[in-house]
């Protein structure tokens, strides 16, 4: 629905989520998938999607990804947002169709999240000024992935092996790798 709704399709990013290196665990993932907000190791996140772009701070950015967790830390275990990805759909007719930048989901919840609600989150509590006045319930994957780029705090990186060429810590966006061209 996301990418029907979206300019996404192929060549764009259909889920946001965050991406660390667990001493212990290896590659993680973290982000609001159809389970809720969880874990995902990223060998069984790269079974099912491929990653389109990852984002790092930039070296003297104001915030840090790190810090973000302290605050975040309580939104994980809390459901997905079903309700909020069908109200982004109004959302998304208001913005690709009547250029409305400010239009609010009707239908977000309190207490639950979808990937790109939480991971703009997560941006914010980190210290980053991403997308400054804007809903994140508001906010789908790939206008997530384009404020990334053009934002002065993150610069993009992109993953050179499925496993081994990664940073510590990363904003990435993905999509299911059904879609491959």
């Amino acid at each position: 629905m996301i990418a029907w709704f979206t300019d996404a399709g192929a060549k764009g990013a259909t889920h946001a989520f965050l991406l660390y290196h667990d001493d212990k665990l290896g590659w993680r993932t973290l982000g609001a998938n159809s389970d809720g907000v969880s874990y995902i190791s990223l060998k069984q996140f790269l079974a099912t999607r491929e990653i389109v772009a990852l984002f790092l701070p930039r070296t003297g950015s104001p915030g840090s990804l790190w810090d973000g967790l302290a605050v975040m830390r309580k939104d994980i275990g809390l459901p997905y947002d079903y309700s909020g990805v069908v109200g982004m759909a109004m959302v998304e007719v208001a913005y690709h169709w009547f250029h409305d930048r400010d239009a609010k989901n009707p239908l977000a919840e309190r207490r639950a999240l979808f990937c790109s609600e939480f991971l703009l989150d997560w941006v914010r509590a980190s210290g980053f000024a991403v997308l400054k006045g804007v809903d994140a319930a508001a906010v789908d994957p790939e206008r997530l992935e384009t404020a990334l780029r053009c934002s002065a705090s993150f610069k993009a990186a992109y993953v050179v092996t499925s496993e081994g060429a990664l940073p510590n810590i990363s904003v990435a966006s993905s999509f299911p790798a059904s879609m491959k061209a």
